[in-house]
């Protein structure tokens, strides 16, 4: 059996200990069927450095999906991995896109 969708993927940019997202991915993806790719990677900006993990997120066709369902799902999962580690953002990135969340009422103006 072959199936196909149109190609489409996500990957969420999150700081945080890389073995508990890794275990709020495998939750995510228990209850709701869904799919999930992570790899530990450091961020290093001016003044600092931190752990974390990009996560891809693959337009799979076992769990079809459009874009837009995709991209929600991605800030779902994000959302949960910020509020639990205890960032304050996080980035989605797309072929066409990359979106920074931010809890910081400031950061609009940075």
């Amino acid at each position: 059996m072959i199936k196909q969708v149109e190609s489409y993927w996500c990957k969420i940019y999150i700081a945080g200990d890389y073995q508990e997202i890794k275990t709020l991915c495998r939750q995510f993806c228990f209850d709701f069927p869904f799919c999930v790719t992570i790899t530990p990677t450091t961020y290093i900006y001016q003044g600092g450095a931190e752990d974390g993990a990009e996560i891809g997120i693959i337009s799979y066709a076992k769990f079809p999906k459009l874009k837009k369902q995709l991209f929600d799902i991605a800030s779902e999962l994000a959302g949960k991995i910020m509020e639990r580690e205890s960032q304050w953002c996080y980035t989605i990135l797309t072929p066409s896109k990359s979106v920074w969340f931010s809890r910081r009422i400031d950061a609009i103006n940075a």
